[in-house]
């Protein structure tokens, strides 16, 4: 087998537009998983066992499923129980959506558990302290805890961003056409004759995707680092 040179440059430029699709759902799914995991996180840390317990359930139920299997049961298990329970018909569901939701719900569980491990991290010596020279809870929350927390869940949250951008790709198995959707169209177009120049030129993109992310994250410790306090 040949590697064809002229065709992989052909093949990254026939990629660009389904590169905007990947930073798409990659930007809703991490924005949604924030969302999401910043409440679980607050359930994991309140007083409330109940609270706690779903919480606790939700992530290792979510954490224990393969992000292809809830991907598989949300796009054909939701349509179902609201035929089922409501009577109502989806018949031209977004899989955008549904990849969406997936991904937010995955990231989400690991977000949880990274933004709770940060903040139980950080002493709370330093929010009585800051109690006690008069400012408020939201205050000594937001000047003194917030930014060290930030830099604790900076690197695990690097890993979670990455995980899901790269979890995204399996959207083709409900058939939405991304980056990797796209690929396996083209490499079934050519019979599987350029093969190696479709997947490399399509990891090529989650490549300089995922460096990009890293490299952000770490621009963002060194911003964040003068926050940190050493004892």
């Amino acid at each position: 087998m040949r590697f064809d040179v002229s065709y992989f440059m052909q093949t990254i430029v026939r990629f660009l537009p389904y590169l905007l699709i990947v930073i798409k759902v990659l930007l809703y799914s991490v924005g949604c998983g924030l969302i999401l995991g910043s409440l679980l996180a607050w359930a994991k840390l309140s007083k409330n066992r109940v609270l706690r317990g779903l919480a606790y359930a939700y992530t290792t139920l979510i954490r224990c499923t393969p992000a292809v299997i809830l991907l598989l049961l949300l796009y054909y298990g939701i349509p179902l129980l609201l035929n089922l329970l409501l009577g109502v018909k989806i018949t031209n569901a977004s899989k955008e959506l549904f990849l969406i939701i997936s991904m937010a719900l995955f990231c989400g569980a690991s977000m949880s558990e990274a933004l709770r491990a940060a903040y139980t991290a950080i002493s709370s010596n330093q929010f009585e302290a800051a109690i006690s020279v008069g400012m408020t809870d939201f205050q000594a929350f937001r000047r003194v805890l917030l930014p060290q927390v930030v830099f604790v869940v900076l690197p695990p949250m690097a890993n979670i961003i990455v995980s899901t951008l790269k979890e995204g790709s399996l959207g083709f198995t409900i058939g939405f056409i991304d980056l990797i959707g796209r690929a396996n169209v083209l490499n079934g177009n050519t019979l599987g004759n350029y093969l190696l120049e479709i997947y490399i030129s399509a990891a090529l993109f989650y490549w300089v995707l995922s460096g990009t992310i890293i490299a952000g994250i770490r621009s963002l410790e060194r911003i964040f680092g003068k926050h940190k306090i050493t004892y």
